[in-house]
């Protein structure tokens, strides 16, 4: 199920990222509830990879993004051997499997449509465990605000 309420620039993109393996039981329904309040263009995908967020978000300016999901999903290793982060957002692939991505990619995807790179994506939502060192590097990569969580989520 994907939501669209948006045309030309968007108030808020929301993806939910419930993989079947650990399905978040209220994502969606969380997300239609922060919809409501919001003014303006809303988008909710239910599910998605790091390719689409990018694709949304060169699709139509955005100044808010929610991510709903796992954060603390292990973090593959880049090329070299290095990894700048041990955890990243777990996106989902179509089927419910976990898309694993470089946390160094996320925070460039979100940081390249941020008011500081010319964008006017402002504000980033990590509502996902321990999604804190992520949250840091999606503030470091230019995004003003970002909201995360330093410890597990109950």
């Amino acid at each position: 199920e994907h939501v669209k309420v948006s045309v030309g620039e968007r108030e808020l993109l929301i993806f939910v990222c419930s993989p079947t393996a650990s399905p978040l039981a209220h994502g969606l329904h969380e997300a239609h509830e922060v919809a409501s309040t919001c003014a303006g263009a809303v988008e909710i995908r239910n599910g998605g990879s790091a390719q689409e967020l990018r694709m949304q978000l060169q699709a139509a300016p955005t100044r808010r993004f929610l991510f709903t999901g796992h954060a603390d999903a292990p973090s593959p290793v880049c090329c070299d051997g290095e990894q700048a982060l041990s955890r990243s957002l777990g996106f989902t692939k179509p089927g419910g499997g976990v898309d694993m991505v470089d946390p160094a990619v996320v925070a460039g995807v979100l940081g390249i449509a941020s008011v500081a790179h010319g964008g006017r994506l402002e504000l980033v939502v990590l509502n996902g465990c321990c999604s804190e060192p992520m949250g840091r590097a999606v503030y470091e990569a230019g995004v003003p605000t970002v909201l995360c969580w330093a410890s597990r989520v109950e």
